[in-house]
C-alpha cells in the first residue's frame, strides 16, 4: 500500500506477515513493518522501522484486540 505525501516523494508502507501465539482464550502477535521512500537517484531509502506487538482476547466466541503496541526500532527512539 502506498501514499503520496504532499510537498515529498512516494512513500509506502510495508507490513509483513502477523506472527500469533495462542493460548486458549488469549493470543499474543507480532508483526514487522518498514516505510520504504523514493530516494531519488540514489535508489530506495528506508527512514523507519519497527514492529507491533498485540495482545488479544477471545470474548463470547470473537477475538478482541485488549492492548496494541507500537514500537519503532528505525532509528532507534
Amino acid at each position: 500500500m502506498g501514499a503520496i505525501l504532499a510537498g515529498t516523494t512516494a512513500s509506502y508502507h510495508v507490513l509483513g506477515i502477523p506472527v500469533l501465539r495462542i493460548e486458549g482464550d488469549t493470543a499474543q502477535g507480532e508483526n514487522l513493518w518498514v516505510v520504504i521512500e523514493d530516494g531519488g537517484t540514489g535508489g530506495p531509502r528506508i527512514p523507519q522501522m519497527g514492529r507491533r506487538r498485540d495482545e488479544f482476547v477471545r470474548e463470547d466466541g470473537r477475538w478482541r484486540i485488549k492492548v496494541r503496541r507500537g514500537l519503532q526500532d528505525l532509528p532507534p527512539l
